[in-house]
């Protein structure tokens, strides 16, 4: 139970029009400490996608100089998760 008992009988008096609305908090606070509010992927899908997307990483083997090595990785463009080699790029020195 998200409110006590006093608590949605309080929210439930405050508005004649709606007179559940102590339960309908009760119900959306509860569905918040508790559920996935409506989201319909397994949380191991999102946890596998979001635990290594959109994170880069520098790889020192490969950064020296003005150029900046990194790791291969993966980002979510859009609604596609899309994996990118590791790489260099050439930065250019400030005047």
């Amino acid at each position: 139970m998200y409110l006590t008992a006093s608590q949605k009988a309080i929210l439930n008096a405050l508005c004649p029009a709606m007179p559940t609305l102590g339960d309908v908090i009760d119900s959306l606070g509860q569905a918040t400490l508790t559920g996935n509010l409506g989201i319909t992927a397994l949380a191991a899908d999102v946890d596998a996608v979001c635990k290594d997307t959109g994170a880069f990483a520098q790889d020192l083997d490969t950064t020296s100089g003005l150029t900046l090595g990194y790791q291969d990785g993966r980002v979510v463009w859009g609604q596609t998760v899309v994996d990118y080699p590791a790489g260099t790029i050439l930065l250019s020195g400030s005047a």
